[in-house]
């Protein structure tokens, strides 16, 4: 039942890049001006996955503990880049507390679904480490843009300002001032997983399920894989956003406990 698996042909890539028009079309009509972002989206995504499976082709094959670790630093990099840019967010020192922040959740999630969950053999098998890193990271890189964003326009708006200092006053330490911003900002980062893993398999089938049941998966198989996929990217997300907040407080604190000014950071960033 599982081994006729269907591929896809020139002619049915071919269809399925006609469905950009779709988005095409709804830009022209409601005069969005997403012709060019389109375009270049689609384009960029062709050449992109065309160049990582010829990619993932080399890495799989070699299997090599160090190429598979010299990718992983590659996609980290291009992670916390894409991070920055997307939240907007300049801080002295914030950029590699960035790549530290996803490291940890990327590594330590990562480490233990190999070693104590799927344990294959050898633990660094390319084929696992570098497939289920990708999908943690991405979704840890998004958590965390979200989380980075919100504490910090939050805590440098006038009221966020006056609402840290005023705790300050009552005699809070810097920890419990900085709590409700921290809260609110992992929050606003979590959430979108949560909500997303509470109707997984309910209100629609996950991609990575459904690439694998095409791909000539049993579905029960993909289904045990999905379980464990989601659960372990709600716990990067969640260790992530926990971080970023942790770390983006503490540099958006001055030596005397108050918040710099919006000029001392751009200056430094």
């Amino acid at each position: 039942m599982y081994e006729g698996v269907i591929q896809l042909d020139t002619l049915g890539m071919v269809l399925a890049l006609m469905l950009a028009f779709v988005p095409l079309m709804v830009s022209q009509l409601l005069r969005l001006r997403l012709h060019g972002q389109l375009l270049v989206s689609v384009g960029r995504m062709v050449l992109q996955l065309f160049l990582l499976g010829l990619l993932l082709e080399y890495l799989l094959a070699a299997n090599h503990w160090y190429l598979t670790a010299i990718w992983l630093l590659v996609m980290l990099g291009s992670a916390a880049q894409s991070l920055l840019q997307r939240a907007g967010v300049r801080l002295p020192g914030l950029a590699p507390m960035v790549l530290v922040v996803l490291a940890a959740a990327l590594g330590s999630v990562v480490l233990w679904c190999l070693i104590l969950v799927i344990r294959p053999e050898p633990w660094f098998d390319a084929r696992y480490l570098i497939t289920l890193g990708g999908m943690i990271l991405g979704n840890a890189m998004n958590g965390s843009t979200i989380a980075l964003e919100r504490l910090h326009s939050s805590l440098t708006s006038n009221s966020g300002r006056l609402e840290y200092e005023t705790w300050l006053s009552l005699g809070a330490t810097r920890a419990q001032a900085l709590m409700p911003f921290r809260r609110q900002a992992a929050k606003a980062a979590m959430l979108p997983t949560v909500n997303s893993t509470a109707t997984m398999g309910l209100v629609h089938i996950p991609g990575m399920m459904t690439g694998q049941i095409l791909g000539g998966s049993n579905p029960v198989t993909a289904i045990a894989y999905q379980g464990m996929i989601m659960l372990a990217i709600l716990a990067g997300v969640a260790l992530s956003a926990y971080l970023i907040t942790w770390v983006t407080g503490r540099l958006l604190l001055g030596p005397d406990g108050l918040l710099r000014s919006t000029e001392l950071e751009q200056k430094h960033g």
